[in-house]
Order: C-alpha cells, then structure tokens, then sequence
C-alpha cells in the first residue's frame, strides 16, 4: 500500500500487525477534525490492507482513544457483530497531535460479513449453553473428564451481556474436588480463526482443587458449536519473591523498609551488607487530582482499607478472599483518618496484630500510588485499569484490585512468592503477597555429636525438643523400621527414627510416629552419599503436628549402631529467624502491579510474551526504584526485591534476579541470546545461576527488563546534560512511562521480543516524528543488548527460544522484495499481458523497504540472470537513492527478452546489494521468473501457471497450514518445478487442497492421476513393533458443492496405508489414510489413478486432498504434482501455452500504379502493421526515376507532384516502417506515361456515305486504341516483375520475405 511500510504481519491470517506510515501523508478530509473521525478515515483509506469488507468496516467501533494531553494519540478500534464482541481482536491507530498518521498496528477480521450471514441462517450459531461452555472449560483447566451430568447453576448476571454460573452442591465437579473460587462469568463472544469468526463463550474462571496448592485462574473461550476449547490464557502470573515500600517526601514509595541501597553503595557482591532500617514516614494523600476535581483512594468517612481502587487486607484464612471476622483489614486509629501503624522489623511478620495493619496499609498506599501514577500515562478505566466505579470514563467497572497481604490461604505454609490474577476487565485482578524465610537455626544432637539435617514443610515448624530418648519404628515386621504402618513397640514421648521409603510419605510417617505417642520423628536417608533431605508436603490430607528432621545414610547407619550398644537419647530443634514479609517490599508490589499493567494492555498467552511480562513488571519495580541523585552516573546496581528475599543470599546485590540490573557490563552482561536454552551464561562477573532454562518466563523476562532499563537511564541521562530536553528528572521519568503505557497498548497479540521492540519505538517516534532522539536512544539501548535493528526474536510459539539471532547496530534493514516483471515498455501480444515475451521490453519492479530506524545511504544493486545472452539487464552496479526510516521506495530497472529466447521458460534472477551499514550484507537473492508464455487451459496441472484454479482451505488452524505452490527440491534456475505442499509441523492442522469444479461427461469413465510423495510422522513400539500414525492425508469429493464431503474409498481403492490414530487432537483421527511415507521415497510415487469409471457420469464433482495433523507431531509433509483429470466436459486448469505474439512489423507500400505526367501522387503505407496494433514510424525514399520531393515523408501517406515525361517513366518508392528496434521494407513502383497527342481519325475510303468493309482498307495508322493500351499495360507489368525480381535476388535470402507471404500479409492488413 502506497506510503505504508509493514514490518509485522500475522501468519495465521496473513494481514499486517505492525505498519509505519510514511512522514508527509495526506491528512484525513477537513471534516474529520476528531482523534476518532481521522482515524476512521485512515482506517477505511487502508482498509483493502487488511481485506475488509464494507461489513468488516461497518462492525468496527471506536473502542477508546488514548490521549494524554502530549505525545502521540492512539485511537483503538474493535468490532462487533450484531451487539456481541469479537475478542482478541483490535486495531491501533497512532497519529500525531496533528492528526498525521504515524502507525497502525494489530488488525480487524474480515470475516463480519459471513457471521452475519450464519447469524440469519435457520440454525442458532450459539447451539451450546453457556453452562455447558463452563462445565468444559473445568474439565480441561484440570486435566479431567467431567461428567456430562456436572451441574452448574446460574447465580446472577454480573451485567446485562454477562451470566455467573457456580458449580451445584453434590455435583461431580465438587466430588473430584474442583470448587470455583468465586462465580464463573460467561459472555457470548466471537472468536477470529483464520477463515472465520467462530461463535463462542468467554468463561472467565478462578478455580482451586483439593490437594494443590495453589488455584487456577484462566480465562476460556470455548466453540458454541462444537463445544471445544478455542484459547486459554492463564490469568495469574507467578512470582517467586515478595515486594514492599516506604515512601520519600513527595510520596514516591521507596523500595523498602529499609536505608535505601539501590544503587548498591560498593557495586559488588557483599554477602555481609545489610542495609539498616529506617521509619516510615506519614504521608497525607486524598487521592488522583485531575482537572475535575480528585478521585479519592478513600470514601470520606472510611475506616478501613477498602477503596474505589484497591481493597487491601490480610488474607490469613480459607476460603480465598477478604473473609469478615476472621481476615483483616487496616483500620484507622480511633477518632482520626490515620492509618499509623509501627511495623517492628525485628520481629517476625505475623508477630503482632500491628505488623499486620502496617503491612496492609503499605500495600494499599503502593498499590494505589502505582495506579495513579500510571493512570496519567494513560492506563486509564477506558485503558481496563482496576477500579470499583469508572465515573462514566469507558471500560468496565465493579472490578477494584483485591490486594491480600501475608496471605495464608489455603496453604499457609507456601513462602518466598508473590503472585497476581488478572482477569478481563471487569472483573477484580488479586494480588496476593507472601511472607519469605530468613535463615533458620536446626539442630539434632546425640552423645555430643551434632548431625546435619534437612527439615520438613509440614509438622511443627518452631521447636526445642529433648532430650529424649531415640527408638527405631517398628511395626512388628523384623528388619523393617520405614514407619509406615501402626507402631507396634513403645515410643511414647520418644524421637522415632525411621527409614526413608517403604512405599509412605514423610507425612504418613510423621502421623504414624505421632499417633503413637512420639515426640518427634527422624527420617533416616537411604541413599548413600546424599544430603539429607528436604521433605516437602504432598498429602493434603494429612496435617501432622509433629516436630520433623532428616539426617543422612551415614548419619542413620551410625545412630542405629549406637542403639545396637544400648539406650540412646538426643535433642533436635528448629529455630527459624523471624520472617520478612513481602507486602513491605514495594520492588516486588510494584512487579506484582506490573503484570496488572501488562496483562491488561497486551493480549498475551504464548511463552514469548509471558517472559515479556515478567520483564515488564520488573521494569515497573526498577522505574520507581530510580531516583534523581542516584549515585555512579546511573552506572551502578539495583536488586528487586532486596528486602524481602534475604534468604536467598547476597539480596541487595542481587536481588531476585541472576544478575543485579545494572547497564555496566562487568556487573550484567546478560545479552538477548541469552534467552536461549543452547546459550551459556555469561562468565564476566559473578552469576548466581538459578538452576532452570534460560527460556523460563523470569529468566528471559529479566533479558527484556534489562533492555528496556538501559533505555530508561539513557533518557535519564539527557535530562542531566545542561542543555536538556527535558525540563527535569521527573519528565523524564514520565515520558517513559508514556511510551511504556502507549507500547503496550500498540502491541500485536502475543507480540514477539522485537516486535514489542518495535512499538515502544513507535510510541516514542510518534511523540515528535521531527525529533527521532528518544527513538534513537531507545533503540540503542535495545542494540547495546543484542536486539538491535538486524536481531531476530524467536517464532512467535517458540518455547525454549533457540532460534532467537542477535544484532548489536542501530541501523538501516533493508528488504528487497519481488513485485513483478511485466512488458510495459514495450509489449507484442494482442493484449498487454504482463509476461515477458520474445523481443518484449519492460521493467523489472523491486520494493526496497527500510525496517531500520535510520535512512539507509550508499546503497548499490546488481541484478544479473543465469542466461546474460538472452536477457538485457543493466550491467554493473545500480545506486539506490537513500530509502528514509521506516519506509520503502520502488525500483524500476529495464529488462528485455531476446528474439529467440531458448527453453525453458524458466529464469534466475540475483539480486546483490552493495554497501554498508545495513542488516542484510551482499548476501545474493534468488528469484525464478517464467517468461515468453501465454495462459490457457488443460486437463493436466503441471502447478507450473502462476494462476491457479484451486482453492486453498484451512478447516482448522492458522493460515500458515494452508497449502502452498513452492519449488520442488529438484528445482533448478533452469528448470523450475512447482509442487503443491503442505507441511506436516508442530501445529495443529486440518487443511485442503481443492478443484475446481468438475462435471464429468455421460457414458465415460471419470479419472484422475497425479504423481505424490509424502513422510508423515508416526512412531513405532520398540519392544512390539506396532506403528501409531500420528499425522497423514486422505482425498474427499462432493457433489453439492461443498456442503458435504466423503473418502473416495467409498468409490474405489485409493491406496491408503493405515488409520491414523483416535486419541489425538487430530481432526483425521480414527480413518484409513496415506500414512508413514509413500513406497517410493524420497522419490515420488507417479502415475496414481483414481478411477471411478462411470460412478459419477453427470454430476459436478469436486476433490480434495486433506492434511490432518495433531498439535505436537511434525515430519516433511506432502507433496502434489501431475493432476490430470479425464471424462470431463471443460479443461479445468490453468496452464502455460506457447506465446503467439511477435514484435515484428509489416511494410505495405501500396499497389503498383500508372499515373499521368504532372499529375499529383499520394502514396499509401497504410496498410503496413504491428501485430498489436501499436503505433509504427514511417519513412520513406525515393529509389529512381526522375526526382521529386517527397511531401511528408515521415508519414502513412506522402504526397508529390509527378514529371512530365515523354516517354512513359518508372518510378520506384521504398517504405521502412519501425516498431522499437524492429523494421520493415516494401517498395512501390509508380509508373508516369507521357502525354498523348490528340489521335485524328483517317479519311473515309470509298467516298459517299457508304459505310466502308470492315477489313477494307486498314493499316498500321488505323491500329485500334483500345488494343494498343492493353498491350502497353501488359508489357509494364513484365517489366515491372523483372525489375522487382531483380532487386530481390540483391536481398540476403534469410531476409526475404516468403512465396505467398506478401500477399497473406496484405489481406491480413486489410482485415
């Protein structure tokens, strides 16, 4: 599209998601004065981009406009069709305050128009209930079958669009455990595949099932039709380690309890630093001030910490969520609006009720500090913030964050996390903040030697016991001591000590031990050499009291010898330091409110972008850490999380993370490679691995969080310089989180690392598009970490990311891309047809797109063909002008075919660019074009036509599952051979290859041949031998045009090789078809018939060739070439047939002719030709014969004035006539006679009025007229042949023209 650059697209539905506009577009009509009306023109002026239909426009709505009062506007369109909302589905425009396009991302589905025909039709397209769209969404959030006699119940409608259903009492669902934590919320919706909106239910769902510990919460869209799950997305995000905050003077949290010490004071690790305490201090805050009035935190009159934003409390006890009388909430202290509560940091977090209302209080001031600060970047209740009422501002209310400090529910052991539920908006997000372990004091003591232990998560957790006496469990099997069933010897009041193993778990040994009377209980290892263990809970349903300890192999065996001697006692003990509580940590609130912020704004679901939230998130902790006067230049290190994850060792260094954040390279040399599970970690300074992939979401996030604080410090460090944009450290702190807000909200679904890269780019381009600086600096901070201009992230469904490339340069990335080669130049066909053809010229067109920040100079290009002798290109190197920023120009380089050209048709195009300073390098680009050819019909498809008649069909799956025309491995720049071929991949597919319609004749037998090769992938039992065929294809017909569809099987034989296997997702499963690989592979199988004889005589029949794949199985896939059909009324397919034009024109110098002396001649070149009809030159000479001027001799017909002669005179003209480099003689004779005297009749002879005899009398001065004339005029025309003969045996003979062929070329003219 003209003055659009693209530089994402979707390849499932194969529309762009990322285009820059090019500077200088024209403004949308005077009329269209709004944010919103000038976006709904840019929207309809590029709608043909993304395929809309007049219905697809029609659908679109104004969703919310994102306006912040500087920078870039970005207005956001969504659709619905009829009243109900399609989901996962938005697009962007940004423009500047003017009102000029900058970009548009993401994208709107074409398919309104069919929906809205569906939705007329007979048939209900929502035939599912919304409880049954529930019941599924459980059953495959759990991993379990529900039964079809699940029960759920309406409980009320949230809104008018909206049920809430909750599982029935006595339902199955409640037998196997599964509970909903809260209503299940049902809507209808739409849900856009690659070829259609499906109809469908969002079920937004907060789960828990007995026996895990943490709950499920997802949001489901599930087929009204078919009942099966559409999307996923997991609505909590996890962290392992806790966040809390003070505050400085103007109300900033700070990160923590603690003296602030980010950046570190020395920038090294110091396992012995401690950061001292430091007091809170009081802050008074009424709430967001606006131009309005103020959005209070707090009602007037409130006494607890329960807002129109946040409802913060203290979530000790089941069931999830504040509970009245038994969880807390802050209260203010009598007679005041003060929540002063002193948090005592040498005390454990639950040590007192006061810890726990400071706590509370700390998470409700940040979490609402968060929520205003961000608000002004734009995360407003249109942008789907959390608040309780939106004030009439858009977006959904009722939907107030639910911030739950030191929560204990349900398994009040769980330590060391955070973790954060976002649901849609609309409904509460719930933060939910944990208390973390300090190092703890253990011990195990016998006859003065004190053993190593291991502890256990359940069981008493603080204890000092002893001594006791030490007793092996005995159950009365002898040699057995795994205390796993009833003790059968005496061990009241005494440490038992038992086994590991015997088929029990460390919990059924505790509770054994215990309900004989035990004390305490020893688990001995029977591993030797191991540690001695950590035992952790895995019974839900056994809650031991008892105090728990392990001890190693070694350690057993000894105690056990010491028992074999006599009586033994011990005292073991387990003193834990008092626990840090991650709700004071605001570093680690603020990454919990992060994810808010992002889960919110980018729709995301796959690896990729969860690693992206994680980042993100700990970029809002690092955002609010960073202070003015921060000291080392912003140089130094910053930890999140530092307070809190003590126990993890080295925190204010280290913090969380692997490596402290830091833009130092000797303190964090993390590189976007090292997203990568095949890249080693870096060696350069001190590292503290985590044990898990690289590709794991906190790992990569904290790749991206790195990149995205690199460019934060670089805007950070213009607002120091003298001469500064930036009025203060505060507007720079805010235009960052503008382009935080604002790249977000311009981010695809899913978006890959680069191209979420590419939108804060966007975001910060669209602030000034005349002053590129913080684009430019935010790209360079992207570069310096490997995700420069040329890096590549992974597929956007990557898992463990090892395709990721990197690039260290902010500069041009060029991409050259084939538009064409037509014969516009100058064209020999009937028609202009677009082929190059035989002594055709025209040009070769070429895009060069610039994806790249900076303007790409200095650019050259060769273009060279693997047949020089027969193609005329430029030679040498071709300079490009300078291709701008995030834009592309065309290029129009002049090619011409030769007379005579040989086959094949086919031809090899290189392209080589040359220069520097762009991604690409003089890396060479192939191209196979086909030349001198005409389009015309067969029976045979040799897929070798660049038009096909086919139809591509993608049943299920992305557009990238479609069937495709690709070059066959034995294809040469000589040769080129197409093939049809899908496939086979690691996604899931059902697509289809189908004819044209075909409708076979009465009476004759209907074939159809072809040639295949096919791998599929399959596995084979290694101890029976028995193959499962995974993925594989079958071939369908219909005879009603494709309403239903049959196996050819039923008809004939097509020689399947097995049935594809039933427990899969594949849509094929259960059926016979082409499995494994064809007989002949690698080659191809040729010559297969389908005959049907006269089974279908009369009927219009269509086939396809249908490729079913689970999701996880992947091999080549299947190739089709040859398809040849017989018995069939019309040749169905497109084929390349000899071209029948030619350049060369026809000279027609007119008719011989006798004309009289000095009589004015005009001669006739009209009938001279082209084939096509173009326009010719003329030109013509005078060969002999008297001279005279030619009048107008560079036309059709010039005129003269003739001699007067005596004699009769020949004269002879020659015509040349030119068409581009081609000519064409013909020559005319003009013949002048002379000027006959007046004849006088001879006397009469014989006298009087007889009349005389006819023979009397006659001689040679009474010769008849009339005869003399006839016999002048035939000895002309002798002479006149044998002057012409003359001249054309002068002619070379492979120029002269052909006995016959003047005159066919005459009457051809005349025609």
């Amino acid at each position: 599209m003209q003055g659009l650059t693209v530089t994402a697209r979707d390849p499932e539905r194969d529309v762009p998601t990322m285009v820059w506009a090019r500077a200088g577009q024209p403004l949308p009509p005077l009329e269209a004065h709004t944010p919103q009306a000038a976006a709904r023109a840019y929207l309809e002026r590029h709608a043909a981009l993304y395929r809309l239909s007049p219905e697809a426009l029609g659908a679109a709505f104004v969703h919310r406009v994102h306006d912040t009062g500087q920078g870039g506007i970005i207005v956001f369109f969504r659709q619905r069709v009829g009243a109900i909302d399609v989901v996962r589905n938005e697009l962007k425009v940004l423009m500047t305050r003017d009102l000029e396009l900058v970009a548009i991302t993401g994208s709107l589905h074409d398919g309104v128009g069919q929906a809205l025909a569906e939705a007329r039709g007979a048939r209900s397209t929502f035939r599912g209930s919304p409880s049954q769209a529930v019941v599924g969404a459980l059953g495959d959030l759990h991993g379990v079958s529900l039964a079809e006699d699940v029960a759920v119940e309406q409980v009320g409608a949230a809104r008018a669009d909206r049920q809430r259903f909750e599982l029935a009492p006595g339902s199955t669902g409640r037998s196997a455990g599964i509970s909903l934590v809260i209503p299940a919320e049902v809507r209808r919706v739409y849900f856009p595949t690659a070829d259609r909106l499906v109809p469908a239910y969002s079920v937004e769902l907060l789960a828990e099932r007995a026996g895990e510990e943490t709950r499920r919460g997802y949001e489901y869209v599930m087929d009204a039709e078919s009942g099966g799950t559409l999307h996923r997305r997991n609505r909590i995000s996890h962290d392992g380690h806790s966040y809390r905050v003070w505050a400085d003077a103007d109300g900033t949290p700070r990160d923590g309890p603690q003296k602030d010490f980010t950046p570190h004071p020395t920038g090294l690790p110091d396992e012995t630093f401690e950061p001292g305490f430091e007091l809170p201090r009081d802050i008074s805050v009424e709430g967001r001030i606006h131009t309005g009035g103020v959005d209070p935190w707090l009602a007037p009159g409130a006494t607890f910490t329960s807002g129109n934003n946040v409802s913060a409390y203290a979530d000790h006890y089941n069931p999830d969520g504040y509970t009245e009388g038994t969880d807390v909430r802050a209260l203010v202290s009598p007679g005041t609006r003060d929540f002063h509560y002193d948090y005592d940091t040498s005390l454990g977090a639950l040590a007192r009720p006061s810890q726990t209302h400071a706590a509370i209080t700390s998470l409700f001031y940040t979490t609402n500090w968060l929520h205003d600060y961000f608000y002004a970047s734009g995360f407003t209740e249109a942008a789907g913030n959390a608040q309780q009422e939106n004030h009439g501002r858009g977006g959904l209310e009722g939907d107030a964050l639910l911030a739950e400090a030191q929560n204990q529910g349900p398994n009040p052991r769980i330590r060391n996390n955070a973790s954060i539920y976002v649901p849609k908006d609309g409904q509460s997000p719930r933060m939910e903040m944990y208390l973390w372990e300090m190092p703890e004091l253990r011990s195990f003591r016998v006859a003065s030697t004190d053993y190593a232990t291991g502890r256990a998560e359940f069981g008493r957790q603080d204890f000092n016991l002893g001594p006791a006496r030490l007793v092996l469990a005995n159950d009365g099997t002898p040699g057995v001591f795994t205390g796993c069933t009833a003790l059968t010897n005496d061990v009241t009041g005494a440490i038992v000590l038992a086994d590991r193993g015997g088929g029990c778990s460390y919990e059924l040994k505790a509770v054994t031990a215990q309900n004989a009377g035990a004390a305490g209980l020893i688990v001995l290892n029977h591993t030797p050499g191991a540690a001695p263990p950590d035992m952790f809970e895995a019974d839900a349903t056994l809650n031991p009291t008892l105090p728990v300890l392990s001890v190693s192999f070694e350690a057993g065996q000894a105690l056990k010898a010491l028992l074999g001697v006599g009586s033994v006692t011990g005292t073991m003990a387990r003193i834990p330091g008092p626990e840090r509580d991650g709700t004071i940590d605001n570093t680690i609130v603020a990454h919990e409110w992060g994810h808010l912020l992002h889960l919110r704004l980018v729709d995301c679901s796959e690896a990729q972008c969860g690693a992206q939230s994680e980042g993100w998130a700990d970029f809002i902790a690092l955002h609010m850490m960073v202070r003015q006067n921060d000291g080392f230049g912003y140089n130094g290190t910053y930890g999140v999380g530092g307070y809190a994850a003590y126990v993890t060792g080295d925190s204010p260094y280290h913090g969380i993370r692997r490596a402290p954040y830091s833009r130092d390279p000797t303190k964090n040399a993390l590189r976007f490679r090292h997203i990568s599970d095949e890249e080693l970690l870096p060696v350069e300074h001190p590292l503290r691995d985590n044990g898990v992939l690289n590709s794991e979401f906190h790992n990569a996030g904290e790749i991206w969080a790195s990149m995205l604080f690199d460019g934060y410090l670089a805007l950070l460090d213009e607002a120091r310089k003298p001469d500064s944009r930036f009025a203060s450290f505060a507007e720079a702190k805010r235009r960052m989180a503008d382009y935080v807000v604002a790249g977000m909200m311009l981010a695809p679904a899913n978006p890959t690392f680069t191209e979420q890269r590419d939108a804060l780019l966007m975001a910060a381009r669209s602030w000034k598009p005349q002053d590129p600086r913080d684009m430019l600096l935010l790209a360079e901070a992207f570069a310096r970490r490997g995700a420069g201009t040329c890096a590549s992230a992974p597929p956007r469904r990557s898992q463990n990311f090892t395709e990721v490339k990197e690039g260290y340069q902010v500069q041009a990335d060029l991409r050259f891309e084939f538009v064409k080669v037509d014969d516009g130049r100058r064209a020999c066909d009937a028609e202009a047809d677009g082929v190059l053809d035989a002594e055709e010229a025209g040009s070769l067109h070429l895009k060069v797109t610039n994806l790249g920040p900076v303007a790409a100079t200095g650019v050259t290009l060769t273009v060279t063909s693997n047949r020089a002798g027969e193609l005329s290109l430029p030679t040498g190197e071709l300079s490009l002008p300078p291709v701008p920023p995030l834009d592309s120009i065309p290029l129009v380089i002049p090619i011409e075919l030769a007379s005579s050209p040989a086959l094949p048709r086919d031809l090899e195009l290189t392209l080589t660019p040359g220069g520097a300073g762009f991604c690409q390098g003089p890396l060479p680009q192939k191209h196979i074009i086909k030349l001198d050819h005409d389009l015309g019909s067969s029976t045979t498809d040799t897929v070798e036509s660049p038009t096909t008649q086919w139809h591509l069909e993608v049943l299920k799956g992305g557009t990238d599952q479609r069937w495709q025309r690709v070059l066959a491995p034995n294809s040469t720049g000589d040769a080129a051979n197409h093939v049809w071929f899908i496939k086979d991949g690691a996604d899931f597919a059902d697509t289809a290859l189908i004819t044209p319609r075909l409708t076979v004749v009465d009476a004759a037998p209907f074939k159809v041949t072809f040639d295949h090769r096919y791998r599929f992938a399959f596995d084979v039992n290694s101890q029976t031998g028995r193959k499962t065929f995974w993925t594989g294809g079958v071939i369908e017909l219909t005879l009603d045009g494709g309403k239903t569809w049959e196996d050819v099987s039923r008809y004939l034989d097509p020689g399947y090789g097995g049935t594809l296997d039933s427990t899969t997702s594949n849509n094929l499963g259960g059926r016979q078809a082409y499995v494994a690989q064809n007989s002949a592979w690698p080659q191809m199988n040729t010559g297969n018939t389908l005959d049907f004889a006269s089974q279908l005589s009369g009927k219009t029949v269509q086939l396809r060739f249908r490729f079913g794949s689970p999701w996880f199985a992947e091999a080549h896939g299947w190739e089709i070439d040859n398809i040849t059909v017989s018995g069939v009324r019309e040749a169905p397919f497109d084929a390349i047939v000899d071209d029948v034009g030619t350049c060369q024109p026809s000279a027609n110098a007119g008719e011989d002719r006798l004309v009289e002396s000095g009589a004015s001649v005009t001669l006739h070149g009209s009938g001279s030709s082209t084939p096509v009809g173009r326009a010719l030159t003329y030109s013509w000479r005078q060969l002999d014969g008297p001279p005279v001027e030619l009048a107008e001799s560079d036309t059709a017909s010039p005129h003269y004035t003739g001699p007067n002669v005596s004699t009769e005179t020949p004269m002879h003209f020659e015509l040349s006539v030119g068409f581009g480099p081609f000519f064409a003689k013909d020559t005319v004779e003009i013949r002048v006679k002379p000027t006959e005297p007046q004849e006088l009749l001879p006397p009469n002879v014989g006298g009087g009025g007889g009349c005389a005899s006819a023979g009397a009398g006659r001689g040679p001065s009474s010769f008849p007229l009339w005869l003399a004339g006839t016999l002048s005029a035939l000895a002309m025309a002798r002479r006149r042949r044998a002057r012409k003969s003359e001249a054309r045996s002068q002619v070379p003979p492979e120029k002269r023209e052909a006995p016959g062929a003047r005159a066919s070329r005459l009457a051809t003219a005349r025609r």
